[in-house]
């Protein structure tokens, strides 16, 4: 479950991961395959940090920024104006 910055809680969405992250790829010849690749590692670190089935939006935002500043900075740079950290 994730938790957004009013405390409702909404369930985690992998496929809304993919596609958010796919957008911020789509300047990459392969943004599909990358888009994939990287979901699947926020998905582990995901599962690795949630405690007692929450996290919140903003820890799931910041974990994506880490993994995509690791990745490709334009990727990251596109991912932070579209999501509030």
């Amino acid at each position: 479950m994730v938790t957004d910055t009013t405390s409702h809680l909404e369930p985690f969405w992998r496929d809304k991961l993919l596609i958010s992250l796919y957008d911020s790829l789509k300047h990459r010849k392969t943004a599909t395959q990358d888009a994939s690749a990287l979901c699947d590692t926020v998905c582990g670190l995901v599962l690795a940090r949630v405690q007692h089935a929450k996290l919140s939006t903003d820890q799931i935002n910041t974990l994506v920024l880490e993994v995509l500043q690791r990745f490709d900075n334009a990727a990251a740079t596109h991912y932070q104006a579209f999501h509030q950290l």
